[in-house]
């Protein structure tokens, strides 16, 4: 699976982020080699690599999808779509979705990671497949959500602290589950 990145502005969408920009020529500067095929993502409107697909109803919600599905024909006849009318795994997982609502996400059996950006509830959500195989880390500051799937990748963006808090990142809104 290919290595991923993303920022997302979540108060409101700028066009132009230096501190993005600036990450971007970092990352392939540091990493050239491991970022062959990287899937870089902002703020929903920009995608370069990955797999990304808008609502049709314009500012309605966004999703960016990376990895593989295994049981895509289950998920299109659920949805009551042919794999041959959706362009792409992400427009799958988006009309999944929007028809039966983000809960049916557990029915994907695979490894990915998907952001879906619900821009009516202004909600972000960064979900992995259930085993974890696609790991992700994140980091959010202020109006700034982070996430990638190597830890040095955000580590080279300028606003990312460079130590773990650790108080923070063993926190469970469940005790024992994680």
């Amino acid at each position: 699976m290919n290595t991923f990145f993303g920022a997302i502005h979540l108060k409101a969408a700028r066009q132009e982020d230096d501190n993005l920009v600036l990450w971007q020529e970092r990352l392939l500067k540091k990493f050239p080699t491991q970022l062959n095929g990287t899937s870089v993502f902002r703020n929903g409107a920009d995608l370069f690599g990955g797999d990304f697909v808008k609502s049709a109803k314009e500012g309605h919600s966004a999703l960016f999808f990376c990895g593989e599905i295994y049981n895509a024909p289950d998920i299109a006849a659920f949805v009551g779509a042919s794999l041959q009318s959706l362009s792409s795994p992400a427009a799958l997982i988006h009309e999944l979705i929007l028809s039966k609502g983000i809960d049916a996400i557990d029915r994907l059996n695979g490894r990915f990671i998907l952001c879906h950006i619900d821009f009516v509830s202004n909600r972000v959500q960064v979900i992995t497949d259930q085993i974890g195989i696609q790991q992700v880390f994140y980091h959010q500051t202020g109006d700034l959500l982070l996430f990638a799937s190597e830890i040095k990748l955000l580590l080279a963006h300028p606003v990312c602290p460079a130590r773990i808090d650790w108080t923070k990142a063993l926190e469970r809104p469940i005790p024992f589950v994680v």
